[in-house]
């Protein structure tokens, strides 16, 4: 029983390729010449190409062509060199705003019985990345208006501000209720002084 010839080609000790298409096999293993190299079927030389089932044959007349080698695309190596880490940076914690108005209360009072008149100024709207502190200040007087009587002038005062400010927002409340009370005062007195006589 004879082996079948291999449709593939065989790889020799020596290194040396037998080509089933070229050279001759018996029994499965490739015929060897004196010199350990593959023998060829008659008619083929060495280099021959061989056509495979997919494409046409080569002429027999046609000069031997050796294969040009795939292009090898070179990449260059770098050594001692540190990939970047892409490293995603932490967003920025977003703190939500605090919004704070800076109001004015203002109250007058005539007499015993007199109805209080209040009214609330906004003064400013100010924005805050944290929760503001707050300074209230407030001044009350009462003044005696002649003929028995009498009226109350309150300045009620509040600021936010952030809590390294409180010392210096402060004193700028003082400074702002004292101003107020005085112009509040003087309104007063001159809503209460009687009116000047008609010398005609």
């Amino acid at each position: 029983m004879t082996t079948p010839t291999p449709d593939t080609p065989v790889t020799l000790p020596n290194g040396i390729v037998a080509d089933p298409a070229i050279h001759c096999f018996r029994d499965g293993k490739p015929i060897l010449k004196t010199d350990g190299t593959p023998k060829l079927k008659p008619g083929r030389k060495p280099g021959t190409i061989v056509a495979k089932a997919d494409t046409a044959p080569a002429p027999e007349s046609a000069p031997a062509q050796a294969l040009a080698p795939a292009p090898v695309e070179v990449v260059p190596t770098v050594t001692n060199a540190i990939a970047p880490v892409a490293t995603k940076q932490a967003e920025p914690e977003k703190k939500a705003a605090h919004l704070a108005t800076m109001t004015a209360v203002v109250t007058r009072t005539f007499g015993k019985i007199g109805l209080p008149e209040s009214k609330e100024e906004p003064l400013e709207v100010r924005t805050f990345i944290t929760p503001p502190a707050h300074i209230e200040l407030g001044y009350g007087l009462t003044l005696n208006i002649g003929n028995y009587e009498s009226a109350r002038v309150d300045v009620k005062l509040n600021v936010p501000c952030y809590r390294e400010e409180v010392d210096e927002a402060y004193e700028w409340a003082r400074k702002w209720a004292e101003d107020r009370v005085r112009r509040e005062v003087k309104e007063v007195r001159a809503m209460a002084a009687p009116p000047k006589s008609n010398p005609f």
